[in-house]
């Protein structure tokens, strides 16, 4: 039976837990600390770290001997099997969920049919203030089309040296489209931050990890500790930047923040991975983490709808004693039922990956 890797389960909660946080108690709270806000973010860029970190496991298994379409199917079908049905479920919900109540959501117009296909933010900010958590599902699915596509692009080298070249053109432009951007509008909103071809970098970060690990793993191992402290470290500094805390350098929040946190948040993911965990997993904290973890795409994705149609029934304004357990209980119903009924049947019958030579296969991931 393959194991879970346990480290990764704790970056995958540590990821979901702000992102949840900072959109409850943004709206529970009537006066949020100012140091909250950048949690959401925070967290989407962790989950976007350890994707790649994922992913790029699975493209270096599956194109190693080449971009060959039947890895190419295969890769598709496992990922589409995945991600699209979960997301559509709560589409479809969404539309009928709002602040109103149930029934068709305001904000709902022609132009939300761009959600479907996730093109609601692939060069522009989202087209309505609806299903605003779909941005970053929207990011991951661009990235998964766009890989092959680079890999392809970029001929007569060997597999490593492809997918390097795949994830630094993704950092550049990603990095360039911000600065462009921010030169030609002035503008540092979070709108910004959202923009499919702006937020590539972070995936691509994920993909340097694991190409890291996969060559140097003995040596990360080694240094498991220094690079746990040195990643959460950064990483805190990182957020401390964004508050302006340092000052206001706004060049430097649109064009290397991102980038720079992405760089933190692997350091740190490349260390609990390394991390001998021991008998942690099976106490109750352990599979609490493990709990969270499996069900964090279906967390993800269900939360915003509950926390909309508490506002809508007033819920939220009825203190904290009542809303965080009406808030919690409903998450871990809907997400856990999700789970179970969407998530791993499909789970079972995805085609196996051809290919399971790459170290990180030796554990379960999930993804």
């Amino acid at each position: 039976m393959i194991k879970r890797n346990f480290g990764l389960d704790v970056v995958r909660t540590c990821a979901i837990l702000p992102v949840m946080a900072e959109h409850f108690f943004q709206i529970a709270l009537h006066q949020p600390p100012s140091w909250l806000w950048p949690a959401g973010g925070w967290g989407v860029s962790l989950f976007f770290v350890l994707s790649g970190f994922l992913i790029g496991g699975i493209i270096l298994r599956n194109f190693e001997p080449g971009m060959a379409f039947s890895g190419a199917k295969v890769f598709y079908q496992r990922r589409w099997m995945r991600t699209i049905p979960l997301y559509w479920t709560f589409l479809g919900i969404s539309v009928f969920t709002s602040i109103a109540g149930f029934g068709l959501a305001p904000e709902v117009n022609v132009k939300c049919l761009l959600y479907i296909p996730f093109l609601q933010n692939l060069a522009w900010p989202l087209p309505a203030g609806w299903y605003q958590e779909s941005w970053s599902l929207a990011v991951e699915e661009w990235f998964y089309l766009l890989f092959p596509l680079l890999f392809i692009a970029i001929p007569f080298a060997s597999t490593r040296a492809r997918v390097i070249g795949v994830a630094a053109v993704m950092t550049f432009v990603s990095v360039f489209l911000r600065i462009l951007v921010f030169v030609k509008t002035g503008n540092t909103t979070e709108a910004l931050q959202s923009i499919v071809f702006l937020k590539l970098d972070g995936i691509a970060a994920g993909i340097f990890s694991v190409l890291l690990w996969q060559r140097c793993s003995q040596a990360i191992r080694s240094q498991k500790g220094f690079l746990c402290t040195v990643g959460i470290l950064g990483s805190i500094a990182c957020y401390l930047f964004v508050l302006g805390e340092f000052g206001s350098y706004p060049w430097l929040l649109i064009a290397l923040w991102p980038t720079a946190t992405s760089a933190f948040f692997c350091m740190a993911m490349l260390g609990a991975n390394s991390i001998d965990w021991k008998s942690f997993p099976k106490s109750l904290a352990g599979k609490l983490f493990v709990w969270t973890s499996t069900r964090s795409y279906a967390l993800y994705l269900c939360h915003g709808v509950i926390i909309r149609l508490m506002l809508g029934k007033g819920y939220m304004w009825q203190g904290l004693q009542v809303s965080i357990p009406m808030f919690l209980a409903a998450s871990i119903l809907i997400a856990e039922f999700a789970h179970q009924a969407i998530e791993k049947p499909l789970m079972r019958i995805r085609p196996r990956e051809l290919s399971r030579l790459h170290p990180v296969s030796i554990e379960r991931t999930d993804a």
